[in-house]
């Protein structure tokens, strides 16, 4: 009787481990969106018209959440250094960057596939990224 009370304990056990165990790999989060703004981590170019002035730019966005950007005259040589660095992070489609000593700017955007499209109502209009 000893070693059937036993067996029945020991099977039990077993039984619970599976559940749990299953149980643990199940409740998994099955979401495959990317986490806010990993999808815009890359390197990214455009041009505008800047007070008259054919414009060329790039945006390079870390997955640490800074960024480094260049500008440049379009037909003339890309620089060779950064020109500014800073931090950004996005919060549903709403873009914030900040370069350092500077306060951040927040802007709409919306990314379709490899095309990230910011909207500067107060400036630049819209202006379309795209990624190298």
């Amino acid at each position: 009787m000893k070693h059937k009370k036993l067996h029945l304990q020991s099977l039990l056990a077993v039984a619970l481990c599976l559940i749990f165990s299953l149980a643990f790999v199940g409740c998994g989060d099955d979401n495959d969106e990317p986490e806010d703004g990993k999808s815009i981590v890359g390197t990214w170019f455009g041009t505008m018209i800047d007070e008259g002035e054919d414009l060329s730019f790039q945006y390079e966005f870390k997955s640490d959440g800074s960024f480094l950007v260049k500008q440049w005259l379009t037909g003339t040589a890309e620089p060779s250094a950064y020109q500014g660095i800073g931090t950004w992070s996005v919060s549903n489609d709403k873009l914030t960057l900040a370069l350092l000593d500077e306060e951040p700017d927040t802007f709409r955007f919306s990314l379709d596939g490899n095309k990230l499209t910011i909207y500067d109502t107060e400036e630049a209009g819209t202006v379309v990224l795209t990624r190298k």
